[in-house]
């Protein structure tokens, strides 16, 4: 099902957060076998958890701009 929802996007990456703790690491463990690499982290707000950020180049992706 992923490799239909981004099949056909023009876009130069897929980008997706995921929770650190163990609890998520089957999600985890998945999006790298999906070929996605963890780039950083981000918090949503003040006093919120953070979370992995995790990006997959796309192969018929433009870059973003003009």
């Amino acid at each position: 099902m992923h490799r239909l929802l981004i099949a056909d996007q023009e876009a130069e990456r897929s980008t997706l957060t995921a929770r650190p703790d163990p609890e998520a690491a089957p999600a985890r463990t998945a999006y790298a076998a999906w070929g996605y690499r963890k780039v950083g982290r981000a918090r949503y707000g003040d006093g919120q958890p953070a979370y992995d950020v995790m990006v997959l180049p796309l192969p018929g992706g433009r870059p973003a701009g003009p």
